[in-house]
């Protein structure tokens, strides 16, 4: 017979609907434009996450084209599906939440600002509507793993 906390993980369906409110988010910010940059005030062209590394390997940029591609693509969507599978198997869910520093944000982010530096000096760029999606789905990511540490750690605290 499972103790009232270590149920606490197991009986936690909202981690699955927390992990598809986040892919929804991930998804919008995926397709939606990041950034507008105008470049002499005439030209007006919209960066778009899915594109990134598109662009980045047509401009013989490979490494970091794979790089965009992995950790500010595969790797966030991989790791928000492992909470669908988070209170049947708590382990998987944790090893994985300590790789969650290397995804995302920071590394799409230094790619994104040398794909607008190698634009050209005379741009402007601008946010966009999809850049708000992407930090919900970033703050919320973090938020899951933070609340699901916390269970497991009550869970495995109770059943000593």
């Amino acid at each position: 017979m499972e103790s009232e906390a270590g149920t606490t993980v197991r009986s936690a369906y909202w981690w699955p609907a927390w992990a598809l409110v986040n892919l929804g988010a991930f998804a919008a910010g995926l397709v939606l434009p990041l950034v507008t940059v105008s470049r002499l005030y005439i030209f007006n062209t919209d960066i778009v996450l899915y594109r990134v590394p598109q662009a980045l390997a047509a401009n013989g940029e490979w490494l970091l084209a794979a790089i965009v591609a992995l950790f500010g693509i595969v790797f966030p969507v991989a790791k928000t599906l492992v909470y669908f599978v988070a209170p049947f198997r708590p382990r998987i869910a944790l090893f994985v939440g300590k790789f969650s520093p290397v995804a995302f944000f920071d590394i799409f982010m230094v790619a994104l600002l040398i794909f607008v530096a190698k634009g050209g000096f005379a741009s402007d760029a601008a946010t966009a509507a999809g850049l708000y999606p992407l930090i919900f789905f970033a703050c919320s990511s973090k938020l899951i793993e933070w609340f699901f540490a916390r269970a497991v750690a009550r869970s495995a605290a109770s059943d000593h």
